[in-house]
């Protein structure tokens, strides 16, 4: 599919690979068209997938927002974590390590007491870098400020529409629980975001 795109580039990866592929021809060019199968689908894979790439947004979005140079490389600590989340966790260390420059890794216990840290929601996950020594503490008070305000903002609208009474009667029952989700999270965000500000005001005046 990419031949078209990068022709030289595919055309030397099609000739090492085919063989182990037990595809014959001379060219690429000259190849069938891929053809789909639902068989070769892993949903499994793919959701994994996914999930990589949330936390390491997560991390290069905390990076980014407390100006964290992508040289350093960062400790990482992750709250809530189920069963999976630290299998996933485990599998792909080394791609942490690569593409979001993690040289330790950590799934915090439930009952562990997280450092004073930068942190970022992934779902129920909280992606945490502990601060000590890598962030300016006035400016991470600004970011979380704007966070709580957006979240407040975005809990009121929802609050606002679930006592419409007219929407909860003609809305599907579906979208009512959607909405009620929607509240959920915004609160629980509101919450763990206050509880890292007040975190980092200890840390400030420390």
């Amino acid at each position: 599919m990419l031949h078209p795109f990068m022709p030289y580039l595919t055309e030397e990866v099609w000739q090492s690979v085919s063989p182990f592929a037990g595809t014959q021809g001379d060219s690429i060019m000259l190849a069938p068209w891929p053809t789909y199968s639902a068989e070769q689908i892993d949903e499994e894979s793919e959701s994994e997938i996914e999930w990589l790439k949330k936390i390491i947004i997560a991390i290069r979005t905390i990076r980014a927002e407390a100006n964290i140079p992508p040289s350093t490389e960062l400790t990482v600590l992750v709250s809530h974590a189920s069963e999976q989340d630290k299998a996933r966790l485990t599998r792909n260390a080394a791609y942490l390590a690569k593409l979001a420059k993690v040289s330790q890794l950590t799934a915090l216990s439930p009952d562990a007491e997280p450092p004073p840290s930068l942190m970022a929601l992934c779902g129920e996950l909280e992606i945490r870098v502990p601060m000590a020594g890598v962030i300016d503490i006035e400016q991470e008070l600004v970011r979380l400020d704007k966070e709580i305000t957006k979240h407040e903002s975005e809990l009121a609208r929802l609050e606002g529409k679930l006592n419409n009474k007219a929407f909860v009667e003609r809305a599907p029952a579906e979208v009512v629980v959607a909405e009620r989700q929607k509240q959920e999270q915004a609160a629980a965000s509101i919450a763990t975001l206050r509880r890292q500000r007040s975190q980092i005001e200890v840390l400030r005046s420390a």
